[in-house]
């Protein structure tokens, strides 16, 4: 650590804020490059993303970081037992392996071309629920449990699972593979075994020496059924036994494998050549011409041929070792080598699919019955001496494929000639035919599949989602209904991308009783961040205080009216569009000049600019920093309330503890009544905090920046990343404050609208705004000088002191309001900014509550319960997009905000002034 972790706790804290690894991530942000003085926490802390919720940091200008995950980012997981699919088609519950997951690649996608990929876990992240936790199913039976903020591939690109509906598209990788079962570290291959096989096929002693000294130098021998490339060489294997061919030049000479496919194939084959450590050729086209004689008819054609070949004696030699036969395979006789047979399945799928890749057919379906599939065949030709072995190695993958539940039989009654040779010679074909039932072909392309075969491979992704939407619709009907559409016809509309995706329909989103203790996500070093869980291709706030003359006597007879106004005029809920329709120029201009804008278009006073924290306006703000997605997600939600904790408040001023102050403020006596806001910049600051945090997971490594946690990823502060972030990060805060000015806006109008008035005759007059979430350039006294430096607050709110010059020049005598919102059924405070928080905490104070609660165990807590009626039974209106919320949100998942505010009271890093109970509530 390069400075000392403080967290701001009273005893009895420390128990509940040790459950989560809140502790550990103080302590994480304390070894980034240029903290100044301590990584610091409120009371109110628990777990976030990088930073904790209630963290405090700041960074040297010169030498410092600055991060996404200090200013505020939300996590979207998924069940514990969610299977995640790796690269070599085995998959593993993402609950089951913890920090294992970091020596893993995952499957994932070019999302935009639908190109598989696999790319490294980056970091795995185990955290209590505090979303809603939903099951996502589709119409195919595809299923998934999620919490509301999961994001899942649409046509739409990314979409939360919370802005989800029924009959909306979501993209599948319907490709499930085999369980993980980890192999023995039994000996396949040692320099011996080389050496025999060398020395038999006719090489000097020194030519063995060199061969096997390459093979040692490739750490390839000895070589163990645990090594990391056993997988790719199974695969070669594979496609090597199918359609390629490997031969000593002139019985003796130098060794060379060819490889016969499509380009786009070959060129995969390629990459897994060099990754074991050996040179592949470029890829080779030419035309040739072809002339077959079978028992039928004689057949002359041509055809393109593709192929590239690897000049290795040391490849060769070691894929001999392991099984794969030398020259002429028609004319030999082989069998599955018998040490794969005893393998765990996912590498014997390895073998079959790459073998299957070269030589099974695509899926197609029966002349005529467009919706019925042809059973696969899987076809070996042998010279006639040969023929027993041709039987025996398919019996060999019959066996292989019992194990994974895939039925087939060998159609071994007929003798069919395959074809006859320019020479005369005959050669017979033996089959095996994998059994042509729904249930059976849908194991065999889910488990199995192809490998380096991207065109059958697509094709049978689509023939499984198409088989159960099949058994779905069709169940135990004997006819298929005449509406129901072909296979081709399914294609057409269903398949997406060159690797496979496929578009299926949702059926029902629906919340679940999550009993679980926690949820779990993955980083993925990937471009587009995602990865394949259960099939499904998944991947700033502030708080207003408005002051009013109206008394609680006065607004109770109208209460359940002003509450009911309100909810109909302020939009809120997750997703939920506002009632200002922004061009994008119109968002540029908001991006630049926050709050303001919303003014000179009449959305508010002057005078609330002038109370607004930075005016409402961070100085730093480039829209050219911000992405079309996050443009797109931010047009349509300008004075939205969002859902989660995020609330609007009509209060009662309940206790003054400091008159003077209170008076400064606009509160006057116990009764008044005001309104809270708290919302920060909804979907679009999310957008941006995610576009750059990509970013900045690049740029950690690119200045060789050494973290302990990946979730901190960084730039320096005088990067070119660094400065991009912070100006991007600038124009998602004027977002937040504009989104509240204009909420501000509405809560006026309504109150107007129920009181029959003017917002002016109510008195209704802003407090202050002042941000949660946010990071900027401030200056302060460290080791007795003064100097400039970025502070990060993630859940912490800004409580300068008297004197300031940051602090409204109305209320610059006694300090800076500080705003602290509890829960919706107790209370809420007003403090005040002080001299020792700039001392101690960079001028910094609490922010809320806290959560003790995940919000799946305040759900439980809920069942049964109404919880509106028992917050009406204790004189408080409620309103919710969402009932859930309630649940969610009810006091019982929240710290005593009293407890917090006592502690920052008492260590003097801000003051109480008045606590504000809440008798009216709109949440999302």
């Amino acid at each position: 650590m390069r400075v000392d972790g403080i967290i701001f706790a009273s005893k009895r804290m420390i128990e509940q804020i040790k459950q989560d690894q809140a502790p550990e991530q103080v302590a994480n942000v304390a070894f980034l490059p240029g903290i100044v003085k301590a990584s610091l926490a409120m009371p109110d802390i628990h777990w976030g993303y990088g930073f904790p919720i209630g963290g405090v940091a700041a960074m040297d200008l010169e030498e410092g970081v600055i991060s996404p995950g200090g200013v505020g980012y939300d996590i979207n997981c998924l069940h514990p037992d969610t299977r995640v699919l790796t690269e070599h088609g085995y998959w593993f519950r993402i609950g089951d392996l913890q920090a294992q997951w970091l020596s893993q690649r995952v499957a994932c996608f070019h999302l935009e071309q639908g190109v598989r990929e696999a790319a490294p876990v980056g970091a795995m992240m185990q955290v209590r629920p505090r979303n809603p936790v939903y099951r996502l199913r589709t119409l195919t039976g595809f299923e998934v449990l999620a919490t509301a903020e999961h994001p899942f591939w649409t046509p739409e690109g990314m979409r939360r699972l919370h802005t989800l509906q029924v009959g909306a598209r979501v993209a599948l990788y319907p490709f499930e593979g085999v369980s993980y079962e980890a192999p023995s570290d039994a000996l396949l291959v040692d320099a011996e075994t080389v050496r025999t096989h060398l020395q038999q096929a006719g090489k000097s002693e020194n030519a063995c020496r060199q061969i096997l000294r390459q093979l040692q130098r490739l750490n390839l021998l000895p070589l163990r059924a645990n090594d990391p490339r056993l997988p790719l060489l199974i695969k070669l294997m594979g496609y090597l036994t199918g359609d390629g061919t490997m031969r000593y030049a002139g019985g003796n000479g130098k060794g060379v494998a060819f490889f016969y496919g499509a380009p786009e194939n070959l060129e995969r084959i390629r990459m897994d050549v060099a990754r074991i450590g050996f040179k592949p050729s470029r890829i080779y086209t030419r035309q040739r011409r072809h002339r077959i004689q079978t028992r039928y008819r004689t057949y002359e054609f041509e055809a393109q041929e593709s192929a590239f070949r690897v000049n290795s004696t040391a490849f060769v030699a070691l894929l001999a070792c392991l099984g794969v036969p030398l020259g002429n395979k028609a004319a030999q006789a082989y069998r599955v080598p018998q040490w794969l047979m005893a393998q765990p399945l996912w590498i014997q799928r390895l073998y079959l699919a790459a073998l299957f890749g070269a030589e099974l057919g695509a899926p197609s379906t029966l002349p005529n019955h467009p919706a019925t599939f042809q059973a696969p065949l899987l076809c070996l030709n042998k010279h006639e001496p040969f023929v027993e072995s041709g039987w025996a190695f398919l019996a060999d993958v019959k066996q292989m494929l019992l194990r994974f539940g895939i039925q087939s039989r060998l159609l071994d009654n007929t003798q069919e000639i395959a074809y006859v040779s320019w020479k005369g010679r005959c050669s017979l074909r033996c089959r095996l035919q994998i059994v042509g039932s729904d249930s059976n072909l849908i194991r065999l392309w889910s488990q199995i599949g192809y490998e380096y075969n991207s065109a059958r491979q697509r094709l049978a992704n689509a023939a499984v989602v198409y088989l159960r939407l099949k058994q779905q619709i069709v169940g135990g009907v004997s006819r298929i209904p005449k509406d129901f559409p072909s296979f081709a016809e399914f294609v057409q509309f269903a398949l997406v991308g060159e690797d496979g995706m496929v578009w299926d329909t949702v059926q029902s989103i629906e919340p679940v009783d999550y009993n679980e203790p926690f949820v779990y996500d993955l980083t993925v070093e990937h471009a587009d961040h995602n990865f394949v869980a259960n099939g499904f291709v998944v991947s700033n706030c502030g708080v207003r205080l408005l002051r009013t003359d109206l008394t609680e006597k006065e607004v109770r007879p109208r209460l359940k009216e002003l509450v009911d106004q309100i909810f109909r005029d302020v939009p809120a809920g997750f997703g939920g569009e506002g009632l200002i329709k922004l061009n994008k120029k119109e968002l540029r201009e908001v991006m630049l000049k926050g709050a303001q804008w919303m003014v000179e278009h009449g959305y508010g006073w002057e005078d609330d600019v002038l109370h607004t924290e930075a005016l409402g306006r961070l100085d730093m703000p480039d829209p050219d920093t911000i992405t079309e997605k996050a443009i797109e997600r931010g047009k349509d939600q300008l004075g939205t309330l969002g859902g989660g904790n995020h609330f609007l408040e009509i209060q009662v001023v309940d206790e003054i503890y400091d008159p003077v102050v209170a008076e400064k403020f606009g509160i006057t006596q116990v009764g008044q009544v005001t309104v809270m806001i708290h919302t920060g910049s909804r979907g679009f600051g999310h957008q941006t905090c995610q576009d750059h945090l990509d970013i900045m997971e690049e740029a950690h490594r690119k200045y060789g920046i050494v973290l302990p946690d990946r979730q901190l990823a960084c730039a320096p502060l005088n990067s070119e990343e660094g400065q991009t972030y912070l100006r991007a990060m600038h124009c998602a805060a004027n977002f937040a404050f504009a989104n509240r000015q204009a909420i501000a806006h509405w809560v006026r109008q309504a109150f107007a609208k129920v009181f029959r008035s003017t917002p002016e005759s109510l008195g209704i007059r802003q407090v202050y705004d002042v941000a949660h979430n946010i990071a900027k350039i401030e200056e302060h006294i460290v080791d007795g000088k003064p100097i400039k430096v970025c502070v990060h607050r993630k859940g912490a709110t800004r409580a300068f002191p008297p004197g300031h010059p940051e602090v409204p020049e109305v209320y610059r005598e006694v300090g800076q309001p500080v705003l602290i919102p509890g829960d919706m059924g107790r209370y809420s405070f007003v403090l005040v900014g002080t001299q020792k928080a700039m001392e101690e905490t960079f001028g910094t104070t609490c922010h809320g509550a806290g959560r003790m609660m995940s919000r799946k165990g305040a759900l439980r807590e809920a069942r049964g319960r109404n919880i509106a009626k028992e917050m009406e039974e204790q004189g408080i209106i409620v309103r919710a997009q969402n009932k859930a919320t309630l649940g969610e949100e009810a006091s019982y998942a929240y710290k005593d905000v009293a407890n917090v505010v006592e502690v920052v009271h008492n260590a003097g890093i801000s003051r109480k002034v008045a606590k504000l109970r809440p008798i009216g509530v709109v949440k999302g």
